[in-house]
């Protein structure tokens, strides 16, 4: 099995980051201002923090997929190359994870090339993942909390 890991909201705290920076968008305070986003460039990518619980269940993924248990990927969409950079910079420094394992999609709906029989995307996004399992892939929703996500993974899959 491939398991595939999205970044934003899922293993980054991305609302944590776009909070912290100030780059709500005024008219629309559910809307990130991507402008002040790509301005910033790289750092805002690659200082964001872990959410709760992943960086342990990632680890823990990590080590099961080093005995053979999965082959794991994490695979994050952006479109600009500000973002490419900066998310290959926290693969590196924060998640410590080969960047050759990482596969960055302009667009959330492409992930869904990866998916096949033998292969799961656990992505916070609902149309992400329901595209996923259309696409022939199985998927589980990120809402928050990675023991669950971990419970379902072992529990389902291996």
């Amino acid at each position: 099995m491939k398991l595939y890991i999205d970044m934003d909201a899922t293993l980054v705290d991305f609302a944590a980051q776009v909070t912290k920076l100030g780059l709500w968008r005024k008219n629309k305070p559910d809307k990130v201002a991507w402008d002040k986003v790509i301005k910033i460039g790289p750092s805002f990518w690659s200082e964001m923090e872990w959410m709760p619980g992943a960086e342990d269940a990632f680890n823990e993924l990590r080590s099961l997929s080093e005995k053979g248990v999965h082959d794991l990927y994490i695979l994050s969409a952006v479109n600009f190359p500000q973002g490419v950079e900066g998310k290959k910079l926290w693969v590196k420094t924060r998640a410590n994870f080969p960047f050759e394992k990482t596969i960055i999609v302009p667009k959330a709906e492409d992930k869904a090339a990866y998916a096949d029989g033998g292969s799961i995307l656990v992505d916070d996004n609902k149309e992400t993942a329901d595209l996923f399992e259309a696409s022939g892939g199985y998927s589980i929703l990120f809402t928050g909390d990675w023991s669950e996500v971990l419970r379902k993974i072992l529990t389902t899959f291996f």
